[in-house]
């Protein structure tokens, strides 16, 4: 245990240190590519993913402060397919209809509470983790792809990747399940709005810097596509667009885009991890999103002959 703590803090050392050294040096020797970043990251989130999401995420604050409960045919059920405990339900469904972060939002309020163990905590978030269906839909299908039904193809197969990862992962950490209540939070609209709105921003903020460090790399690696493989890492917006870009039409775009969604790219990964306590995100939940991102890529493979045109 000692030796994995050591491991994981060389790790996140490592880590903070090559961002310090990004920070310092790429604004230097790339000043023209990072202003151009910028202005593309700050573009993108503010002309398409902005006036997508930000209704959607007041209404996901909004629903989040009703009480919950573990009783009922829905929450039992889920338990049941899962392995979680019945709670949960409101996470998954949340983190799936209204997208980052109310999935996570809602796990950090059961764990917090006591309501879940940290493996518990960690594969609830694996499968409540994806981009709403307004922006899979809106703005990758119906403003980047130009086709709405292309983005409900898209949402459907990250949704069916998810579900794939249910029970691929599902184990039974309880012997007997438990049918906790939490009560409602009383809060004003405006407060409502305010935490969407910093949500906004702290996405916004993730968007442009990975579009400035993707800039940055395109003065460096020439070659049409290349920059593919680190936009879909780093971003899932960023590496929608560089997808777009490349294959505007086509059969190629299909499982690149369905692979981008279901893995949702580092920058939600880091806004999860912070919204959590330290220690809840290990190796395994990285892996589950990757696994969820390959199953929607041949998942959107197989149904790309059947999608092309519409």
């Amino acid at each position: 245990m000692t030796n994995r703590i050591a491991v994981k803090n060389r790790a996140s050392e490592i880590f903070y240190k090559t961002a310090l050294a990004l920070l310092l040096i790429l604004p230097l020797v790339f000043s023209e590519e990072i202003r151009e970043g910028f202005s593309e990251g700050a573009r993108l989130s503010f002309e398409a993913v902005l006036p997508a999401v930000f209704p959607y995420m007041i209404l996901s604050k909004m629903i989040a402060s009703f009480p919950v409960t573990g009783a009922g045919v829905l929450p039992r059920l889920f338990s049941k397919i899962t392995g979680l405990p019945p709670l949960g339900w409101q996470a998954f469904v949340m983190g799936n209809a209204f997208g980052f972060p109310s999935g996570a939002t809602v796990v950090h309020s059961l764990y917090s509470r006591g309501c879940l163990t940290e493996s518990e905590a960690e594969r609830l978030t694996s499968i409540s983790n994806n981009p709403s269906p307004a922006f899979t839909v809106l703005v990758v299908g119906g403003g980047v792809m130009k086709s709405v039904r292309l983005g409900i193809c898209l949402y459907f197969c990250v949704l069916a990747a998810t579900v794939i990862c249910v029970f691929l992962f599902r184990q039974n950490e309880r012997k007997s399940v438990e049918s906790h209540e939490i009560t409602g939070q009383n809060e004003s609209f405006a407060s409502f709005v305010k935490d969407a709105g910093a949500s906004c921003i702290a996405a916004t903020c993730f968007i442009i810097l990975f579009s400035m460090l993707l800039s940055a790399l395109r003065a460096v690696i020439k070659a049409r596509g290349a920059i593919i493989p680190f936009a879909v890492l780093f971003e899932v917006s960023n590496g929608v667009k560089e997808i777009s870009c490349v294959f505007p039409k086509g059969s190629a775009a299909i499982p690149l885009l369905a692979f981008s969604l279901g893995f949702s790219g580092l920058s939600y990964h880091l806004q999860t991890a912070a919204l959590l306590p330290e220690g809840i995100l290990t190796k395994r939940y990285y892996l589950i999103k990757l696994i969820e991102g390959i199953i929607a890529a041949v998942l959107g493979a197989i149904l790309s002959p059947f999608i092309i045109g519409i």
